[in-house]
């Protein structure tokens, strides 16, 4: 992936592609291929099929379980990723 982690708001495997400055950008690599991104912790899985970029984080929708991103996106917050969500951003 040739540009900057940090423009990269999530990453989804549903939909084999990744948002970057609200551009979708196409991408045929499965979620494993972008398991580098969770190792600085800038990155956090957050669903089987998404990784997000922490630093897009707008707001935590408890009522639907999802999480609102820059660009009012919003994105599923899976059962078995709320524990470690909440540990990191909640507290």
């Amino acid at each position: 992936m040739s540009q900057n982690i940090n423009h990269l708001v999530f990453i989804s495997l549903l939909r084999n592609d990744y948002l970057s400055d609200s551009n979708v950008v196409d991408s045929y690599k499965n979620l494993g291929f972008y398991s580098y991104l969770l190792e600085d912790g800038k990155f956090i899985q957050v669903h089987k099929s998404y990784y997000i970029n922490s630093s897009h984080i707008k707001e935590f929708l408890s009522t639907e379980q999802t999480v609102q991103l820059t660009g009012d996106l919003i994105v599923p917050l899976g059962e078995t990723y709320r524990k470690e969500f909440a540990q990191r951003f909640l507290l």
